[in-house]
């Protein structure tokens, strides 16, 4: 396989034990989340990323030392009891910027090239939530209602399963009488930030510059991203309607990876065609 191509398999495979280690954290266990989650860190390692001289502003030890500084205080934070019931996805995100800026310290072309994509994707994640969830977190039960439930509750009546809206985030499935809350990572926002930060970290390391591309490819990948989680909600309303909230909930630990991986990657390959187009051009 060229090695390009191979490069997107293990982005996507790093993306989808991501997206696994996140459901993990919300819904399982935290212990098989970090286990997930060194094993993304275990194959961000197999990606060889070619584009041109990686960028480092400033002195490499400054990133050696803020990615250390990062590392340290979130576990900290977290061993002392201040999070939000152990290590959960922004913890996540924070660690691997940490470890993509002390790659980026590196003085290896390649561990740069890595640092470079994960601290991009990271952090364009981490001001994401922050945005979202502090600035806006008021107002965010607004868009799970109108753009999450809603749009997925009508959808499923049309596919003749009975649905009674409850309130803004909630919602009985008639079938069985299981009442089923939308909210947080039920959102899809989650994934719409990590397919941004994945646009934005692959053009910046692989040297896409066309500004206006980029944009457009985000603004799909967001789209696609919310599409994808209208479809996965669905699934889960007719799941847990026919068959009970056991298998929902097995349903729901697997589905979300699924479409995210599969979203992921034509994401992927759309920006490589770009980056090959950009440079037959030149």
């Amino acid at each position: 396989m060229d090695e390009k191509y191979q490069n997107i398999v293990w982005i996507l495979i790093v993306l989808s034990l991501f997206s696994g280690a996140t459901v993990q954290y919300s819904e399982g266990s935290n212990i098989v989340g970090i286990v997930l989650f060194l094993l993304s860190v275990g194959a961000l390692s197999r990606i060889k990323l070619a584009g041109g001289k990686t960028m480092r502003p400033g002195h490499p030890r400054f990133y050696l030392v803020i990615g250390l500084g990062l590392i340290l205080l979130d576990l900290g934070y977290n061993y002392l009891g201040k999070g939000r019931g152990g290590i959960n996805t922004l913890d996540t995100m924070v660690l691997l910027l940490g470890a993509s800026l002390l790659a980026w310290s590196s003085p290896r072309e390649d561990l740069k090239k890595l640092g470079s994509f994960g601290a991009y994707l990271s952090a364009t994640f981490i001001v994401l939530y922050l945005t979202f969830y502090i600035a806006f977190n008021s107002q965010l039960y607004k868009f799970d209602h109108y753009f999450v439930l809603l749009p997925s509750a009508y959808l499923v009546k049309a596919l003749g399963v009975p649905i009674e809206i409850l309130g803004t985030e909630t919602l009985r499935l008639g079938g069985s009488d299981l009442i089923v809350k939308i909210g947080g990572p039920c959102s899809g926002l989650y994934s719409m930030f990590l397919l941004i930060g994945i646009v934005l970290g692959y053009s910046a390391t692989e040297g896409i510059s066309d500004k206006k591309r980029i944009a457009g490819i985000a603004v799909v990948a967001a789209a696609a991203a919310y599409i994808g989680n209208l479809v996965r909600v669905s699934v889960l309303y007719i799941v847990g309607n026919y068959y009970g909230t056991d298998t929902m909930m097995t349903v729901h630990v697997h589905i979300g990876w699924i479409i995210f991986a599969v979203t992921s990657l034509l994401i992927l390959f759309t920006l490589e065609k770009t980056r090959a187009m950009i440079a037959s051009d030149a």
